[in-house]
């Protein structure tokens, strides 16, 4: 097995980067169709989120379960097939509706994807090598894919969808070829999904088992600010551009290439700092950078300036997130890869999700410049509720 290691871990880095590029193509795709260019950009926006995050909520204990009967590699190379299959679909679609239950399905065989990923990592890779090997791995995806936001969003800006979503088709089958084959080690006595769980088994099993893992209620935690922190910029950053800035979807491909080069620079540094990160003052500081300027934002006038703030963002986010996701995969027993993944989707859905509301509701009483101000808050409020713990 140790011998085969390296040409696994390969394989896992490269399918999930072609995962993402047509991730990418797909959302930037529905962006430029339903926010930039629609008539309703808000509600758009909100609907494309709640979409986004409401399979992580619901479907996450299916997941699991195909994990654990399938394997992770011929889980993924399924899910992967299904997402060729609803690209295809996207050429026929003609109204709005039909574009968001069309994404609803997509994002759902995404999250499969995901969890097939996160639970293909601990039964391949050796656990002490797993902080390094996911950072490792989010360098690849993030440095493969640095300049494709901008890519194909001047891409989108001068061709019909027939070439992007040709483009998705492409990256999802390389996908499918190199997880097709990846070997199933389970042990003796890992969860082969025979018995049946539903969400309220999960919520039962997981309550013990973090309950009897005394690290592993501290990392969701932690994991739990970060993806609410980076709910407040997903929602905040597109409605001030597009209110703000009146940018255009190739201007906003660059930004989210921005960010994109923040999150690179931050795997780059997480393997090196991962003992500084235990330490309670190093994350709290991070969300004190991030809620400074996140007040700065509604005072930018140019995307070159929102650029350089999402590069912040993308660094400060990617670094903490990155690093509470391999803690918990490290502190997973063998026994249950498949719930506490398919847990930490759930849980990372409805932290998401919670802000992706509030958010909405706040910028359509008050605007996005109220809702970037009381993010900005409630970072700083996380920073120290982070020295508390």
């Amino acid at each position: 097995m140790e011998d085969r290691l390296p040409i696994v871990s390969r394989r896992i880095i490269a399918a999930d980067l072609f995962s993402d590029v047509g991730n990418q193509v797909i959302a930037l795709f529905l962006v430029d169709l339903l926010v930039f260019k629609g008539d309703n950009a808000l509600s758009s926006l909100v609907v494309l989120c709640l979409v986004h995050q409401l399979p992580s909520i619901l479907l996450s204990p299916l997941a699991g379960r195909g994990v654990d009967r399938l394997g992770p590699g011929k889980w993924m190379a399924l899910v992967n097939l299904g997402k060729c299959l609803l690209v295809g679909a996207l050429f026929l679609a003609t109204t709005r509706w039909a574009l968001f239950a069309l994404y609803l399905m997509f994002v759902s065989a995404s999250l499969f994807f995901s969890i097939g990923l996160f639970s293909a990592v601990p039964l391949l890779i050796p656990r002490e090598r797993i902080l390094r090997f996911n950072a490792i791995n989010e360098r690849v995806a993030i440095g493969g894919a640095l300049l494709f936001p901008w890519l194909i969003g001047m891409f989108l800006s001068r061709t019909d969808k027939t070439a992007p979503l040709s483009l998705a088709v492409l990256a999802f089958a390389g996908t499918i070829s190199l997880v097709a084959s990846l070997p199933d080690p389970r042990r003796h006595g890992t969860s082969t999904g025979r018995q049946k769980e539903t969400a309220r088994d999960l919520i039962r099993g997981s309550r013990l088992l973090l309950g009897k893992n005394s690290g592993l209620p501290l990392c969701f935690i932690m994991l739990g600010l970060v993806v609410l922190c980076g709910g407040f910029i997903n929602l905040g950053m597109p409605l001030l551009f597009k209110n703000a800035l009146d940018g255009n979807i190739g201007h906003w491909g660059f930004v989210l290439s921005a960010f994109q080069a923040g999150a690179f620079l931050a795997t780059l540094l997480l393997p090196h700092c991962s003992t500084i990160m235990r330490r309670r003052g190093v994350p709290a500081a991070g969300f004190l950078l991030l809620g400074a300027a996140m007040i700065i934002l509604p005072l930018v006038d140019g995307f070159i300036q929102l650029a350089g703030l999402m590069t912040l963002f993308g660094f400060g986010l990617t670094l903490l997130q990155l690093f509470w996701e391999s803690r918990i995969q490290q502190n997973i027993p063998q026994t249950a890869i498949g719930r506490v993944m398919s847990l930490m989707s759930t849980f990372k859905g409805i932290c998401f999700l919670c802000a992706i509301l509030f958010g909405a509701t706040i910028s359509s009483f008050w605007g996005v410049q109220s809702f970037l101000m009381i993010g900005a808050v409630f970072m700083g409020s996380a920073s120290f509720a982070v020295r508390r713990i």
